[in-house]
């Protein structure tokens, strides 16, 4: 497995950088879309994903200099912090300064207890800074630099870090051979696995007993999208039980796929019955990867797909060293594919239960008859367990193509400018 795909970069990364860059820009030229002018407009959600963009670029700037100047990374930032005109106490400063440290080096951040205004403000004066030391390093203006920034973003994703590459390798061993996280990696699966057949297995039973209604052949497509897709899971899943890696990932390939079909359901339930009746014609024009990822209204990324179909889908150079591993990689490989497996399960058992309370709504049903509490909430459970302890996951997330459609990611819903999207 290549090793850049334990140190990868995904799209909200991706698009929390590039939003950072944009609001540094305002504040280093004084005009155009400005952090401070997101706190004079007061919408929390901007004010916070400001924050975390700002958050984003800092640390980004940091490994960059400290990679071209070879200073180590506390000294460059704390040399940056001393020069801070902010107006904020040293105490919130110091915390901000931590947090970025603790990006830069790969760890968990912890909570950071400072407001997200003030956390918005420090960030944004430490990247200033941090992009002056560079322009000095480089003998050309600050402004050019974030320019620079900007422009690998559009053009080489692949190429932005905002960690350190040997301690997120180090992390990620670490994690990957973690005994209680791989427990709690085969929980979240199997939990969330459960949760989704039986749910389908219910619909499926509801569809059948309403034959000769509209609704019942797409209850009964859905049901059987989702048991296939649980069948794939497990079915790659027992094949990195046993070692056959490169086969688990050709299964991973094929659960993507389903990933994006159960998408498609969920944003336009009406259209189920036409895919349950559809010829392959119609399937490779609206149906295929390719058709569904282009679509508005969601954050697929196409090299996402892309690297699947390289590490199973086809025959490639770097798909088949899957099936003679180096040693020293088997286990991160082993503890990389189950993560990958919660990742792309859990998205697809999530649309499926945004579509089942859709239909539910529509077909006058109770969402009861076919969700049974006690299952959604022990895979929520598990869920959330895995995501709180696990870094794996986040760590071994793929990059975003360069679009410009990262531009789009919503604010996180749950914090914050404590680095919680950033690590």
């Amino acid at each position: 497995m290549p090793s850049d795909r334990i140190v990868s970069m995904d799209g909200v990364k991706v698009g929390l950088v590039a939003y950072g860059a944009r609001l540094l820009t305002g504040h280093l030229q004084a005009k155009g879309e400005r952090f401070a002018g997101l706190i004079e407009e007061g919408r929390r959600e901007d004010i916070q994903r400001g924050a975390d963009g700002l958050v984003a670029v800092t640390a980004t700037f940091l490994l960059a200099y400290v990679q071209q100047s070879g200073q180590g990374a506390r000294g460059a930032l704390a040399e940056v912090a001393r020069g801070l005109e902010t107006g904020v106490g040293a105490q919130e400063i110091d915390a901000v300064v931590r947090l970025i440290l603790e990006i830069h080096e790969g760890v968990t951040p912890q909570a950071v207890q400072v407001d997200v205004e003030l956390v918005g403000v420090v960030a944004e004066g430490l990247a200033a800074g941090l992009a002056c030391l560079i322009a000095v390093a480089q003998n050309v203006h600050p402004n050019k630099v974030v320019a620079q920034l900007s422009k690998q973003i559009r053009t080489d994703p692949a190429g932005l870090e905002m960690s350190d590459s040997d301690s997120l390798r180090k992390a990620a061993m670490e994690a990957a051979s973690d005994e209680f996280l791989q427990k709690l990696r085969i929980d979240a699966l199997n939990a969330v696995m459960y949760a989704m057949r039986w749910s389908a297995v219910r619909l499926g039973a509801l569809g059948e007993s309403r034959v000769g209604n509209p609704e019942a052949l797409s209850f009964v497509a859905v049901a059987n999208v989702a048991i296939t897709a649980q069948q794939l899971a497990e079915g790659a899943a027992n094949l990195v039980e046993l070692r056959n890696y490169y086969a688990a990932s050709a299964l991973a390939r094929q659960l993507v796929e389903f990933e994006y079909l159960m998408w498609a359901f969920d944003d336009e339930p009406g259209s189920i019955g036409d895919w349950a009746q559809s010829d392959r014609e119609a399937r490779e024009v609206r149906w295929s990867p390719r058709a569904i990822y282009s679509r508005d209204g969601n954050d697929f990324r196409r090299s996402d797909y892309g690297r699947h179909c390289e590490q199973g889908g086809h025959p490639t150079p770097n798909g088949v060293q899957l099936s003679l591993p180096d040693p020293g990689q088997v286990t991160a490989i082993f503890a990389l594919q189950l993560s990958d497996l919660i990742i792309h399960v859990d998205a697809i058992w999530t649309s499926q239960q945004s579509l089942l309370t859709k239909l539910a709504r529509l077909h006058g049903f109770g969402e009861s008859a076919v969700v049974v509490a006690a299952e959604r909430d022990r895979a929520r459970e598990c869920l959330e367990k895995w995501k709180k302890f696990d870094r794996l996951g986040h760590i071994a997330s793929h990059y975003s193509d360069p679009t410009g459609r990262v531009e789009r990611v919503a604010p996180s819903e749950n914090g914050s400018a404590a680095g919680k999207e950033l690590t």
